[in-house]
């Protein structure tokens, strides 16, 4: 539904064939969600798979994961997008929203920064966030802070 076809440039040499009047082509929607969706979003201009995971209490990993055929950052509003009942990031002690004051200003904030409060190395936040750039994550990102186990 509202998905975008490109249909080929036909030459004046090439004759377009129609199918026969008996042929049909079904077109299945669902009445409901599939058993791996806990719902179905409908994207609203502007939204990016943080932005939807923010609103399911999941991360964009997630939504990217149960809708490959996305580009998380150019969604096109209507687009019908699975929330999964569950996230794929295991043991997430809290949730942050990354905002600019995370970072010195005029800099970008990175994994460090979101580790240095919680005592964590940067690198346990990057294995529980792999869709981020650590040198450079977008203010409005929602980020897992996992839990740590010392030994």
């Amino acid at each position: 539904v509202n998905t975008p076809i490109c249909l080929p440039f036909l030459q004046p040499s090439r004759t377009l064939i129609a199918p026969p009047a008996a042929t049909t082509v079904a077109t299945t929607v669902p009445s409901s969600p599939s058993p791996t969706c806990r719902s179905i979003i409908i994207s609203a201009p502007g939204q990016t798979c943080d932005s939807i995971a923010r609103d399911t209490r999941l991360v964009g990993s997630d939504i990217l994961d149960a809708n490959p055929f996305l580009n998380c950052n150019d969604i096109w509003p209507g687009t019908q997008i699975c929330a999964p009942p569950t996230s794929n990031v295991p043991g997430c002690k809290h949730w942050v929203v990354v905002n600019g004051g995370m970072a010195a200003p005029g800099h970008s904030v990175t994994c460090s920064d979101i580790a240095r409060p919680w005592v964590l190395d940067p690198t346990d936040i990057y294995n529980s966030n792999t869709f981020v750039n650590c040198d450079d994550i977008w203010p409005g990102t929602q980020i897992c802070i996992p839990w740590k186990t010392f030994y």
